[in-house]
């Protein structure tokens, strides 16, 4: 045994595993990722209803921060082309939203999300959207699109054809490959984020939390937001500001966990669900956004199936094989749809007030039914993970 395989030996066992953790099946993958691309399409449409592109045009350039992408993408756009691009991007997302040419809609949704993106980061770095427009059409680009080959009506035109479509059921991770893409960079950017909270004043200010959450209640005062009223009894009970401070390093520390295994996974995704929560409600810090990556990590397929085993789905299937045979006249009117929602996005006869549920849901107030929901998700995964090792140790 020579000296370079005794040292290369420890990579090609971490190599090893991490081929395993990317490659192994995953339950209803192919439909749970169809469903999950139709939820994706109605959350970012959600996203940009509140969103006027075009009032970033004209901003001045003492207030955008000198990024390298710039020299890739003027910032510097008319209002007349940010409309279009808007524009643009609404119709890319309805044809998604459909399933219609799923593999060059998500091009053209992962380009268009990027030059807004660049618009919007010129000038707010700090709510970055970068998972939304950015990391997860990335990566479905690069696993070759197949969110499209479920729940879409390019799979209703290949049945009419009578070109084999996939099985809602199958688990090949070639499916789930853009969700454990987009996990391995959440831990990684959950552990940067620990280890620069180490370095900081994190550690060095005990009262850091409690401070911190007065402080964000006089912003929220000034912004006319709902404060948080547990901030002065945080304060005076300096032991729950300890609670979250150290709470908050083991959970970016430990994130990367959710590698493991899927029982860990669930179980960290929960906690970072509550994480959220808490920072958005409580801190009036809101990366809502980001919300819409942990719907990967939901098996939409199984929720549906026990929808349809609830509500006998065989009339609901019937409707859809006799649906087959009208593929290409649902893709002319998902077609038009999409085109007529794209070119009315900026008119007074908009689909925005509709997408943004007029105003009742904001970026913050999402929130509020997520918190119970993942707490809930917490305690489920907390007792199968515990179930699964008491197994694991009896006799």
């Amino acid at each position: 045994m020579t000296l370079q395989s005794v040292l290369s030996a420890p990579l090609r066992a971490v190599n090893a595993r991490f081929d395993t953790a990317l490659t192994r099946p995953e339950a209803n993958a192919a439909g749970r990722m169809g469903l999950f691309r139709i939820g994706y399409s109605l959350f970012y449409l959600w996203h940009l209803s509140s969103q006027f592109a075009e009032r970033q045009s004209g901003l001045p350039e003492m207030h955008r921060l000198p990024l390298i992408v710039y020299k890739l993408i003027p910032v510097d756009i008319s209002p007349a082309g940010l409309r279009v691009i808007e524009s643009l991007l609404v119709t890319a997302l309805f044809l998604l939203l459909f399933g219609i040419g799923v593999r060059y809609s998500t091009l053209v949704v992962l380009c268009l999300g990027f030059v807004l993106e660049v618009v919007y980061m010129s000038s707010d770095p700090e709510h970055a959207e970068v998972f939304l427009t950015f990391t997860i059409p990335f990566f479905v680009v690069l696993a070759g699109t197949s969110w499209g080959e479920t729940y879409s009506i390019d799979r209703l035109l290949r049945q009419h054809r009578g070109r084999p479509v996939a099985d809602h059921a199958d688990d090949s991770w070639r499916y789930f490959l853009p969700a454990r893409a987009c996990l391995v960079i959440l831990s990684v950017l959950f552990l940067f984020g620990a280890l620069l909270k180490m370095e900081g004043t994190w550690l060095d200010h005990p009262s850091f939390i409690s401070n911190l959450m007065l402080e964000q209640n006089v912003y929220s005062a000034l912004v006319g937001l709902p404060q948080n009223r547990l901030a002065p009894y945080i304060f005076e009970h300096t032991w729950i500001g300890e609670i979250l401070r150290y709470g908050t390093l083991l959970f970016e520390g430990l994130f990367f966990t959710a590698l493991f295994s899927n029982r860990t996974r669930n179980l960290m995704v929960s906690v970072a669900l509550v994480f959220h929560s808490i920072n958005a409600l409580f801190l009036a810090v809101t990366f809502t956004p980001v919300m819409v990556l942990y719907g990967l990590f939901i098996d939409w397929q199984a929720v549906l199936n026990a929808v349809n085993r609830r509500f006998r789905a065989g009339q609901s299937s019937g409707r859809l094989r006799a649906a087959r045979g009208v593929g290409a006249s649902w893709a002319a009117a998902g077609a038009f749809l999409a085109a007529l929602s794209g070119l009315s996005w900026n008119t007074r006869a908009s689909p925005r007030a509709v997408l943004n549920l007029w105003g009742s849901v904001t970026l913050r107030t999402i929130w509020w039914p997520v918190l119970p929901m993942a707490g809930l998700s917490v305690a489920l995964a907390a007792w199968r993970l515990v179930r699964l090792r008491t197994n694991d140790t009896s006799p």
